[in-house]
């Protein structure tokens, strides 16, 4: 409790100093300062994941993410490539990089048992049907549509990196 009451007179004099305002970086957000650890630990909870897909190459990938509606907000160059790739649609964001940009960027990502491959992304939609119109021709769909268990009817596949995408609808 000592520690807690700490950080609160901590919190409550740097809030005072910054007007009880936190501006973020890139000045998308204004939060309020907080005035406990219970509204911090709230605020928390509302982290952002976003997945990046370390793959061979970029470019093969970007027809069926643009077909579905995704737009490049950022690109990072590696070599006479693209090596980083922010793809965003609503409020969905995926990031795209390539091996050897990991590589030259930090090459222990891939020391040890678990270094990035293939990987499954599960991505839930209003309208599967109009999400499967918009899959680019050739897409290599191997399960068309499937009812689950847990009430999603879902298709899958697999994009030209080897990644399984799973398009689920949920009935509500």
């Amino acid at each position: 409790m000592f520690q807690q009451r700490q950080w609160h007179t901590k919190a409550a004099a740097a809030a005072t100093a910054l007007q009880n305002v936190v501006v973020f970086a890139d000045r998308s957000e204004r939060v309020p300062f907080f005035q406990s650890l219970s509204g911090a630990r709230r605020y928390v909870a509302r982290m952002k994941i976003t997945p990046v897909l370390v793959v061979p190459a970029i470019e093969p990938l970007l027809p069926l993410w643009e077909a579905l509606g995704f737009a490049r907000t950022a690109e990072v160059p590696h070599g006479d490539r693209l090596g980083f790739v922010i793809l965003t649609h609503e409020n969905a964001e995926l990031m795209l990089q390539t091996i050897d940009s990991v590589r030259a960027d930090e090459p222990r990502v891939f020391e040890g048992a678990a270094a990035p491959g293939p990987t499954s992304l599960f991505i839930e939609v209003d309208d599967l049907d109009a999400v499967i119109a918009k899959l680019p021709p050739g897409t290599d769909r191997f399960v068309e549509r499937r009812t689950t268990p847990y009430g999603a009817t879902e298709t899958f596949l697999r994009d030209a990196a080897g990644n399984v995408v799973i398009f689920a609808q949920f009935n509500r």
